[in-house]
């Protein structure tokens, strides 16, 4: 054998020797010892060579251009050399091609009978074919779209002859080729190794990215929005690959084919995949006519040999494409994972493919990953230096001689300055069947690259989200609002989340106007409504029926809402959306909820105040003292606690505070005044003596406060008797009762759900006929049971509630429009038919009403104040303008802010005391203050 020459050199590249450490080693064999040129160490030297010719340098030392590789010799000596190769190439990239001689032209011009890219589409087809199959383990198997694309192209049979028809027909074509038809085996199998190859690559890729998205959104998201989204992210990933498998997957994906040089010109390019079709019909029809008929010869054969290269050169793209590495494309680990370049065994006497393949690249000037090894010499000269460049020119030739230049400067940079790498053989060479044993390792695949991180990586973080997704929706109810130990809901919804189910309607009220405000377009500002919305797991004591208040506060927000669509003239009227925000039974969790109010004001500007906070609790001062430290405007609707908002260790108060309803003080002194005086008209005669039941919980300020108040206007009239749950309550009514002289009057500072068991223990024991007075802590219950209440003579309740329609009835000529719109709504809700335990207060309702009455007027002031060029008034501004607010006629009476001795709470608010009759209506018993701005003021 002789030895290996290396006649090839590549200009801008490493040598191959540089490579040495990437090479692969026999693995068995006998070891090489003594003279170093005994046969099998010249048998190594030469396949380990060939190794490190087609072992892939790594992505920093870039790939090189491969030559031609010619081996020369014996016939038997070639075939065993091929043979060797062959089984060294077993488990990577690798086709072997046995072509056949070139049958000599009969056709006129010396056209052959068989047309050129006929041989070459069959040739490039079994090549595509076997370095698909010969895939390393683990991996996808190469892919041929732009071949298969231009060999079905040339399979048409189309018999239209003019351009205009024959662009029909090639459209028809295309859409046939789109649908997903049932083929033959063959392609049965194509499409499923495509598939394989696809979802190697965007699966992952779909996944990955789907969850590091929902990860970021799964706040903000439900459960099962969650799971749809990655259940349809992954169907979209499976329907993706499953497109792209097809045969045909859009023009976008052959857009090379018209910037290609083969029957796409630089002047004169197709501008869409037909015109390209269209062209090669015309070329292929050309180069396939009857040699009888009218045509130049060359024509023919340029048409021919242009399908050719077409050919080649699709075949050599789609091995760039999918050897491409490149940072851009993450989901190509397959371009990083192939380690080895393909083989192309050329076995045979016909070396047109070889030639073609060479044309190719000159002409295209771009390397590609395809080694040949051609078994036997070449017909034609090895391309080398352009002769023309050889000569000298003349001076007005000089730009073209730069041109050329530059041309073979490109081109060397590109394949090298030399192409074919030749090896010689002897009839002594035969023996490389027997001594060639061994297998190639290659360079060892990056560890990023290997086919199963990325779907470990994808699990992981599918696994990842889908953990995060359950841990936040397991006490989660809906974005933004969370379940709590309690069993409750807590959080802020636009009305499309239901916190109890009696609020339903009062709720799907406000989302409607909610929804309306936002699609008009119309300028507006957004409050927060603070409540008590629902109840823990465990029973309440009185049971759901005390949601009466917050059912008819919310109702009044919604008609506050229809009131300012239906008056909102040319736009230029605020409109208002509610945020229904719950806090929990007895406000447990108001703290919480203040901070998401905070963070909310915070990302939108719309907000410009709280409504409700209406109980006096513990947890609603400290929610009320969080958002005062950020001056949000707040209107409290129904709490009395007279230290509500007051400052730590000063006579002041949150200035962002203010609240509507008369402190517990005021109540207290004017309803002790009419129980020292006797209501005679109802048989009460005047007071001397009296039992105050306080409530005593722990975080409830409102029994405590006005127990107190109670007591001090009573003097050494008034006995306390203090409980901390209903049974307590019961029990110490019983005792008082049961005593030697029962009191005939009491007074009840607690809240409603208390009030049934004290009711049930007055009646049951020896106290007899009693008056309760009560203060607006029984409204919802007396409004629940008015009927009941009536039928009881043993016991006559009045209470003083915080508004009441009995007030106005004396007063026609001021009566507001709210409690016929309220009876209105009602009807056409169908919540009149309901029970009366089931309905909404409608007491509580005019305070709902007039707090966001007076939010709104304020924030149209404020906006009025900064010129109205801002599209959101400042709350800065809505604060000052409710400090200086002018007394407004409100559904629950007058409405002034400010005034009052203390500086902080309304002055001059009504303060109502009623009874019922026996049809469980109110009916006024005594007032103070005023219901209007023009009504004098009483008491």
């Amino acid at each position: 054998m002789n030895e290996p020459t290396l006649e090839h050199s590549m200009a801008g590249s490493p040598p191959f020797d540089s490579l040495s450490g990437a090479s692969g080693v026999p693995v068995s064999g006998e070891e090489p010892s003594g003279d170093p040129f005994q046969p099998f160490d010249k048998v190594r030297q030469f396949l380990c060579a060939f190794d490190r010719m087609r072992t892939r340098p790594t992505w920093r030392q870039g790939d090189v251009p491969l030559p031609i590789v010619s081996i020369s010799g014996p016939a038997e000596a070639t075939a065993a050399v091929a043979q060797a190769l062959e089984e060294r190439c077993e488990g990577t990239p690798y086709a072997r091609l046995t072509t056949q001689p070139v049958p000599e032209p009969r056709r006129p011009g010396g056209a052959a009978d068989i047309p050129l890219h006929r041989c070459v589409g069959a040739a490039l087809g079994t090549a595509a074919h076997g370095l698909a199959a010969a895939t390393p383990r683990g991996e996808p198997r190469l892919r041929f779209p732009l071949l298969t694309q231009v060999l079905w192209l040339l399979e048409l049979q189309i018999s239209a002859l003019g351009p205009d028809r024959l662009r029909e027909e090639v459209r028809r074509e295309i859409r046939q080729r789109r649908q997903l038809r049932r083929g033959n085996a063959a392609d049965q199998r194509m499409f499923w190794a495509n598939v394989r190859s696809y979802a190697d690559e965007r699966l992952p890729f779909w996944a990955s990215i789907t969850a590091l998205a929902g990860l970021n959104w799964v706040e903000r998201l439900t459960m099962l929005v969650s799971l749809v989204i990655v259940i349809g992210c992954m169907v979209a990933g499976a329907v993706h690959v499953l497109l792209r498998s097809r045969p045909w997957t859009g023009r976008h994906r052959y857009r090379w084919l018209l910037r290609q040089p083969y029957l796409s010109p630089p002047r004169n390019r197709p501008h869409n995949f037909v015109e390209f079709a269209v062209r090669v019909l015309q070329a292929r029809r050309l180069s396939e006519a009857d040699p009888c008929a009218a045509l130049p010869p060359q024509d023919a054969g340029k048409a021919d040999h242009d399908l050719a290269c077409l050919l080649v050169n699709a075949f050599l793209e789609d091995l760039r494409q999918e050897y491409r590495r490149g940072r851009r494309r993450p989901w190509r680990r397959a371009s990083w994972a192939r380690t080895v370049y393909p083989v192309l065994l050329l076995d045979g006497p016909d070396m047109r493919l070889v030639q073609l393949v060479e044309e190719v690249r000159a002409t295209t000037c771009s390397a590609d990953p395809l080694l040949v090894v051609v078994m036997g010499r070449p017909e034609t000269s090895e391309p080398g230096t352009d002769p023309a460049l050889e000569r000298p020119v003349r001076p007005e030739q000089m730009a073209v001689a730069w041109q050329r230049w530059g041309e073979s400067w490109a081109k060397d940079r590109a394949l090298g300055s030399r192409r074919v790498l030749r090896i010689g053989l002897e009839a002594a060479d035969t023996d490389f069947r027997n001594r060639s044993a061994g297998h190639y390792r290659g360079r060892r695949r990056p560890f990023l690259a290997h086919p199963a991180l990325p779907w470990l990586v994808t699990a992981a973080l599918v696994l990842s989200f889908l953990t995060r997704v359950v841990e936040v929706n397991w006490d989660r109810c809906a974005p933004g609002i969370r379940r709590v130990e309690t069993g409750e809901c807590i959080g802020i919804s636009d009305g499309s989340f239901v916190f109890h189910k009696r609020l339903k309607t009062a709720l799907k009220h406000i989302q409607e106007a909610n929804e309306s405000i936002l699609e008009s377009g119309r300028p507006y500002v957004t409050a927060v409504y603070i409540g008590g919305l629902s109840r823990t797991r465990e029973p309440a004591v009185g049971g759901d029926d005390l949601l009466s208040d917050v059912h008819g506060e919310l109702l009044g927000l919604a008609l506050a809402q229809r009131e300012l669509i239906r008056t909102g003239g040319d736009g230029s009227k605020l409109q208002l959306r509610l945020l229904v925000a719950n806090s929990g039974h007895y406000y447990r969790f108001a703290e919480q909820v203040a901070r998401q109010v905070l963070e909310l004001a915070e990302q939108d500007p719309t907000v410009v105040g709280v409504l409700g906070l209406g109980e006096s609790h513990r947890h609603v001062d400290k929610a009320i003292r969080l958002l005062g430290q950020r001056s949000i405007p707040m209107i409290s609707t129904t709490a009395t606690f007279d230290d509500m908002g007051r400052l730590p260790g000063r006579n002041s108060y949150i200035p962002s505070l203010f609240p509507l309803a008369p402190p517990n003080s005021v109540l207290a002194e004017h309803t002790v005044r009419w129980a020292l005086e006797g209501i005679q008209e109802l048989d009460i005669p005047a007071l001397d003596r009296a039992i105050v039941f306080t409530d005593t919980t722990a975080q409830d300020l409102y029994g405590k406060d006005l127990g107190r108040r109670y007591l001090e206007k009573l003097g050494n009239r008034g006995q306390e008797v203090s409980f901390a749950n209903s049974g307590e309550l019961a029990k110490r009514a019983t005792e008082i009762c049961s005593g030697a002289d029962p009191p005939k009057t009491a007074f009840y500072a607690g809240r409603a759900e208390h009030f049934k068991g004290f009711l049930t223990a007055l009646t049951t024991s020896g106290c007899g006929q009693v008056t309760v007075f009560a203060s607006d802590g029984v409204t919802q219950y007396a409004n629940d049971h008015a009927t009941e209440l009536s039928r009881d003579s043993r016991v006559r309740l009045l209470f003083t509630p915080l508004a009441s329609p009995t007030a106005w009835k004396e007063e026609e000529g001021h009566r507001p429009d709210f409690y016929g719109a309220m009876n209105e709504t009602l009807r056409s809700l169908r919540l009149d038919r309901l029970r009366a335990e089931e309905q909404p207060s409608r007491e509580y309702a005019a305070q709902g009403r007039d707090a966001a009455d007076i939010l709104v007027r304020a924030a149209q002031a404020a906006l009025i104040g900064q010129g109205g060029h801002a599209p959101v008034p400042d709350r800065g501004g809505v604060l000052l303008a409710l400090q200086t607010m002018p007394p407004v006629d409100g559904a629950s009476g007058l409405i002034k802010l400010h005034g009052a001795a203390n500086g902080h709470h309304a002055l001059d608010r009504p303060v109502l005391l009623v009874t019922l009759n026996q049809s469980g209506e109110q009916v006024l018993v005594r007032q103070c203050g005023r219901l209007y701005a023009a009504q004098e003021k009483r008491c």
